[in-house]
């Protein structure tokens, strides 16, 4: 009896630790969404002041996440997200509007991805 009392909070545990970590990364990932959009129409408006304080927000944001997400997210997609964000923050330095706003859509849909990815659904578990 005590095996499966054990096991049965183990898995509660589990379980419970799961979602509140897909509640930190879905909360982290809406935030830098937010962020992307203001960016985005900073840089449609080519104003590179704002754009600049945009993506310094973004950094502080993405900051905060880069040190929980590697513990249960594939590296791979983190240091996706981290060149992203350097060829954003270049592109804004030398003004080449085009060329951030593609990498913008791609992050976007990076983290988008990501929340999908990471949700307990039935069809992430199979």
């Amino acid at each position: 009896m005590k095996v499966v009392i054990i096991t049965v909070v183990i898995l509660i545990i589990f379980f419970a630790g799961t979602m509140y970590i897909n509640q930190l990364v879905e909360q982290n990932v809406k935030e830098m969404i937010a962020v992307i959009k203001d960016l985005d129409k900073a840089i449609e408006s080519r104003n590179w002041e704002e754009a600049n304080e945009y993506i310094g927000k973004l950094d502080d944001s993405w900051s905060h996440g880069k040190k929980i997400w590697p513990l249960f997210m594939e590296h791979a997609e983190v240091d996706s997200i981290d060149a992203l964000t350097i060829k954003i923050k270049r592109f804004i330095d030398i003004e080449e509007r085009e060329m951030a706003l593609g990498e913008i859509v791609s992050l976007e849909e990076m983290l988008n991805h990501i929340i999908h990815k990471q949700s307990l659904k039935l069809s992430n578990i199979l």
